[in-house]
């Protein structure tokens, strides 16, 4: 007997917590490559897919405040870029004054892209600890 997709979903997701710490320790292993951009569109699939199949859920991490903390923390102006791309171009960067996404993307590097990474989950933490 198979069980219809959307059952199985329900029965198997894991809590925002779970994922981000599997992407933590595997990173390319889960979205094909070792880059914040490929987490930031995992993150963005498996939400997709939770309310697609009306799976609420009480711990889910409130992406749209914490694209507003990353913007105050890196002294970004404005935060319509989002945080990842945000996190990628302070990164490269060193600053907020040139949010040049595009050239930051075509130009980073992998050392780039694993800072970017490590930013990514030292902001998360932090915000996390004032969520508790």
């Amino acid at each position: 007997m198979s069980i219809p997709p959307y059952e199985f979903l329900e029965r198997n997701f894991k809590s925002d917590h779970e994922i981000l710490e599997m992407l933590r320790l595997r990173t390319s292993m889960y979205t094909g490559e070792n880059s914040l951009c490929s987490i930031d569109i995992y993150l963005s699939a498996y939400q997709t897919a939770r309310l697609d199949c009306q799976h609420a859920q009480s711990d889910a991490l409130d992406f749209f405040t914490f694209n507003d903390y990353v913007t105050a923390q890196l002294g970004f102006s404005e935060n319509t870029a989002g945080w990842a791309n945000m996190i990628l171009v302070w990164t490269v960067n060193g600053d907020a004054s040139k949010l040049d996404v595009e050239l930051v993307k075509r130009t980073a590097s992998e050392e780039d892209h694993r800072a970017s990474i490590k930013k990514f989950y030292q902001l998360l933490d932090a915000f996390r600890a004032l969520e508790t």
